[in-house]
């Protein structure tokens, strides 16, 4: 299967621009060009690209909301280095919590107001805390799983996939993810885990599976495991 060029800017892609553009500043500071310090104070930027692109490639209103708390926090920072506010660390954590409890309301209101086929996808969020969650839909099609400072255990293996193949969004920033399929699915991954791990001991199919997953994963300071 040949791989496609996605035009549109995702959390993984975004950090990976924002990891080349760390070698080159910190080697033009060594080739004494310039000092890398003039630009690391705007390091908020790097978290609002990320937000930005965590919304542009949200598929659920949970998602949305995450890209745009994570782009509220950057700017704030931001604003703060450029000393249009004062934005103090005791204030962070207040704001924090304010964020987490509107992400958490919003998720309770969404699960009674949203119309899709829920048993078709999978959604899961862990914010400082666990979650776990099993599907037995016999046309899964894939969903999105979030964890930062938390973690999800996702159990498919009575699930089943009649399309092409099902897709799962996984989001993991200082937390862990794992994901349980059936024997007979072939599993694929794809993510650069920065300061983190990625580990898949499914078994692989002897034939040729028609059941296939593709994980499209972002990780930073976590992991996540595929098993049986």
């Amino acid at each position: 299967m040949e791989g496609k060029i996605n035009p549109r800017p995702t959390p993984q892609l975004v950090f990976g621009i924002i990891i080349i553009f760390l070698g080159v500043l910190f080697a033009l500071d060594n080739l004494n060009i310039l000092a890398a310090g003039d630009f690391l104070r705007f390091w908020p930027l790097g978290l609002m690209a990320i937000g930005l692109a965590k919304l542009l490639d949200a598929q659920t209103a949970e998602s949305r909301l995450l890209g745009g708390i994570l782009f509220g926090v950057g700017s704030l920072l931001l604003l703060d280095r450029l000393h249009f506010l004062h934005f103090s660390f005791n204030l962070f954590w207040p704001v924090t919590l304010v964020a987490v409890g509107l992400f958490i309301a919003w998720q309770a209101m969404m699960r009674d107001t949203d119309s899709h086929d829920e048993t078709a996808t999978m959604t899961a969020t862990a914010i400082l805390g666990g979650v776990e969650k099993n599907c037995n839909s016999q046309d899964f099609r894939g969903g999105e799983i979030t964890a930062i400072m938390g973690g999800c255990q996702i159990d498919l293996r009575q699930a089943s996939i009649k399309a092409d193949r099902a897709v799962i969004k996984a989001f993991v920033i200082w937390g862990g993810i794992e994901i349980r399929v059936p024997e007979g699915w072939a599993v694929q991954v794809e993510g650069f885990p920065i300061m983190g791990g990625i580990t898949d001991s499914a078994r692989t199919p002897a034939e040729r599976s028609n059941q296939r997953l593709l994980i499209k994963s972002f990780v930073m300071m976590g992991g996540i495991e595929i098993r049986n």
